[in-house]
């Protein structure tokens, strides 16, 4: 069976991380036609931050599919 709060736990990870996918290059993007260093700091932390979060909310889904059977 599904543990179902860890399902949705993992699942709300990834709702979590979809403005970061997608704020994160379109800061840089703007920061590049700036040459801003600061923003161009800033969009690496939030497209870092949506790999974190994608990366955790991927292992706490599979973790509740493959986990310990109870």
């Amino acid at each position: 069976m599904v543990d179902k709060e860890k399902l949705i736990k993992g699942l709300s990870y990834l709702a979590y991380s979809f403005p970061f996918i997608f704020g994160g290059p379109m800061l840089m993007h703007y920061a590049l036609q700036l040459s801003s260093t600061l923003y161009i700091a800033l969009a690496g932390l939030l497209m870092l931050t949506a790999m974190y979060l994608g990366a955790k909310g991927i292992m706490t889904i599979l973790g509740s599919i493959f986990g310990k059977r109870k």
